[in-house]
């Protein structure tokens, strides 16, 4: 309902929020298993994100893109979707997206052979996290929040291998 702007009204940035619908809804339909779903939220979110000049959300759409293509063994494409995502990000500091785009590229690198460049990437990668991390004061419960997600676990914690 959040993306439909025929059921919900302009609010203050809906545009923004719509974005970040797109977002959630494209990870809810990999998880899933769905990627024709998932390609054509990517897509959607894409495409609107282009449409703005915020670097963030230009970066946070490829790199979802290259989410999807990652799932649709789709490397090249991949490949593609993260030179535009690091692009998007040249010359800013935003860590809330960078530490995703780096880790996505991460698992790419990976899952190609590619050890060095993974391992750069998931160094950029803890470095944003922690960078966000560190903002927070220590009792600041998004601080844990984001400790405890899933996908910064993994960054954190999980070994440099080739596959998975």
């Amino acid at each position: 309902e959040v993306i439909d702007p025929a059921t919900t009204p302009k609010f203050f940035l809906h545009w923004y929020w719509r974005l970040h619908a797109h977002v959630g809804l494209t990870r809810a339909w990999l998880q899933s298993g769905h990627m024709t779903n998932a390609r054509r939220e990517a897509d959607r979110l894409t495409e609107a994100a282009c449409a703005t000049a915020d670097p963030n959300l230009q970066a946070l759409a490829w790199e979802t893109g290259a989410q999807v293509s990652i799932a649709e063994s789709n490397l090249n494409d991949a490949r593609q979707f993260i030179a535009y995502a690091l692009a998007a990000l040249k010359g800013t500091d935003i860590p809330t997206s960078a530490w995703r785009v780096h880790g996505t590229a991460w698992d790419l690198y990976r899952r190609t052979g590619q050890l060095d460049e993974a391992a750069a990437h998931r160094a950029s990668a803890r470095a944003h996290i922690a960078a966000l991390v560190e903002s927070f004061q220590s009792d600041e419960p998004l601080r844990h929040a984001l400790l405890d997600a899933a996908a910064v676990r993994r960054i954190r914690k999980e070994e440099l291998e080739v596959g998975g």
